[in-house]
């Protein structure tokens, strides 16, 4: 298949005790697909062949692999400035973050710029919470919310669960601290 050492895969396995967690194993090189290219829909593997992306990922659900116009304006934006964190001011974020508020209803007219899908679905259970007092979470079955402490325990997909409690932490009205055991739906 391809060359160099192969790294080992995690998939899931189950265990007598019901516990389900991702465990190491060898890949098999028959089944192994080395994907070394992507262009718009599409992605290619060492050897050339074309496979239709059902799957994607990050962003290029979206836009699809390598888009040009995305391409050049990271290629423009890179001569000027690499990365600018929102510690810093810098206008183009303010002028997202307005943009965005200008598009959203009612009197959601604040933007707060986070850095992963977990960090903001992290946020949005913290406010959710803050807001109406209620520990609980409905998640839809078979997604997947991050891998933080916090969404692990929201993600129904046992592939993404390990054998660990999945506990929060609440201040009673007297401010102390106290376990809350986990839900089950």
């Amino acid at each position: 298949m391809y060359g160099g050492t192969q790294k080992p895969l995690l998939v899931p396995q189950s265990y007598p005790n019901g516990h389900r967690m991702m465990v190491s194993v060898e890949p098999k090189e028959q089944t192994m697909l080395n994907i070394v290219e992507g262009k718009m829909q599409y992605l290619f593997d060492e050897s050339g062949k074309r496979y239709l992306d059902a799957f994607a990922g990050i962003v290029t659900v979206s836009c699809g692999h390598c888009h040009p116009q995305i391409l050049d304006a990271i290629v423009e934006q890179s001569k000027l400035l690499q990365h600018a964190t929102t510690i810093y001011l810098h206008h183009a974020i303010a002028d997202f973050g307005e943009a965005l508020a200008s598009k959203m209803p009612g009197n959601l007219k604040v933007v707060y710029f986070v850095n992963s899908g977990t960090e903001a679905n992290e946020l949005a259970m913290l406010m959710a919470r803050l807001y109406s007092g209620n520990l609980g979470m409905i998640a839809l079955r078979n997604a997947y919310h991050g891998g933080s402490a916090g969404t692990i325990g929201l993600t129904a997909l046992n592939t993404w669960k390990y054998p660990i409690p999945q506990e929060a932490l609440a201040l009673d009205p007297a401010q102390q601290i106290r376990p809350i055991p986990p839900l089950s739906l």
